[in-house]
């Protein structure tokens, strides 16, 4: 039986956040917005990140996730996590239990380069789901970052109930550049027709990060 983990949580690590406004054909094609939410999706930024958290309450993991835009949940817009992979076990289960997050398990294989980059192959029981590199460009110092590079609050359609979670974080941040495996054309994420805006993200390292008790109601009466 897996052990669980209530909320809040705190979190430390290290990660790439690159916000994207995806096109049309891509949601589509990828199918990042389940049947459940295709009425609500209203669309704006989105967000693909890859995170090592060396500290959980649950233990070290590494993630990969998505949020496709916003949608309308309940009374409020605001963005919701669609695709999500995670190393363990541990964290599916607590991630679905606790905030409604759909996590799924799978390997994550991450190599350092002399030159610096980072290289992520993320493969499940299917296949492929992504394969890609991230790499600092520049040689600007290091600057502060906060929750308003992040949702500040996150809701969850899960098992009939509505999730909603504010979401708190601090580190330091510097540009990164994706790059995509043009050989691989992965099964799950194909990113290679999409570009982040400005055509850069932001690698923070090191960060902390809480997440915090949500606040949970029925879908009916949400």
């Amino acid at each position: 039986m897996t052990d669980l983990f209530p909320a809040p949580w705190s979190l430390r690590g290290q990660g790439h956040i690159f916000l994207f406004r995806f096109s049309q054909a891509f949601l589509q094609q990828e199918g990042l917005i389940p049947p459940s939410l295709r009425s609500s999706f209203v669309g704006g930024v989105g967000a693909l990140m890859l995170v090592d958290y060396a500290h959980s309450d649950c233990g070290p993991y590494r993630e990969l996730l998505l949020i496709p835009g916003n949608f309308r949940i309940g009374d409020k817009v605001r963005p919701s996590i669609t695709r999500i992979w995670v190393s363990t076990q541990v964290s599916v289960v607590n991630g679905r239990k606790n905030w409604g997050i759909p996590k799924h398990q799978a390997q994550f294989d991450v190599a350092q380069r002399p030159d610096g980059t980072e290289s992520w192959s993320v493969v499940d029981q299917t296949g492929a789901v992504f394969r890609g590199s991230v790499k600092v460009v520049g040689y600007t110092p290091p600057l502060p970052i906060h929750s308003a590079l992040i949702p500040h609050t996150i809701a969850q359609s899960w098992q009939s109930q509505l999730f909603v979670t504010k979401v708190s974080a601090r580190g330091w941040g510097r540009p990164c550049k994706l790059s995509i495996d043009q050989g691989a054309a992965p099964r799950g994420l194909d990113f290679r027709t999409e570009r982040p805006l400005l055509g850069l993200g932001m690698r923070v390292d090191p960060f902390s990060m809480t997440f915090h008790t949500p606040a949970v109601h029925s879908l009916e009466s949400a």
